[in-house]
């Protein structure tokens, strides 16, 4: 959604070689519908995670952050249940739907995941054994 973010993005797919990457810019909640069924490989978002009301509590660094880029809704999962709902009518069988976690989110979010058909749901551990990525496999259409 941020211009700024996708110049960060595309800097980094060039400095990673990806030359099979499309960059979605958009608005999570509308832009779906540009897109076809099973048209994406993979998902990948590190989406807003913060509870609303816990951002003016965050660490004075965080708080330099675009409010944007943390507010994750009344309940923090606001970002995951619009991708896990509607973007992934846009992932292939077999596709891949990645994010990056908040503290204590695996479990509701690998059960949104679970309720639209993926599978093999993993997760990886940050430096502090934080559930921090969880990785799930379109099995359904």
């Amino acid at each position: 959604f941020s211009h700024k973010a996708m110049k960060y993005l595309q800097k980094n797919i060039q400095h990673n070689s990806c030359t099979n990457v499309t960059a979605v810019n958009g608005d999570v909640f509308t832009d779906y519908e540009k897109y076809e069924n099973e048209q994406f490989d993979i998902i990948i978002s590190n989406p807003p995670y913060i509870i609303t009301d816990e951002i003016p509590q965050l660490q004075k660094e965080v708080q330099h952050e675009p409010v944007l880029a943390l507010d994750g809704g009344s309940d923090g999962y606001r970002f995951y249940c619009e991708i896990v709902e509607k973007w992934s009518k846009a992932l292939k069988v077999g596709g891949l739907l990645v994010f990056e976690l908040g503290e204590n989110q695996y479990d509701t979010v690998k059960h949104l995941m679970e309720e639209k058909g993926f599978a093999n749901i993993d997760y990886s551990l940050d430096i502090q054994d934080i559930k921090r990525g969880i990785c799930g496999v379109k099995a359904v259409q």
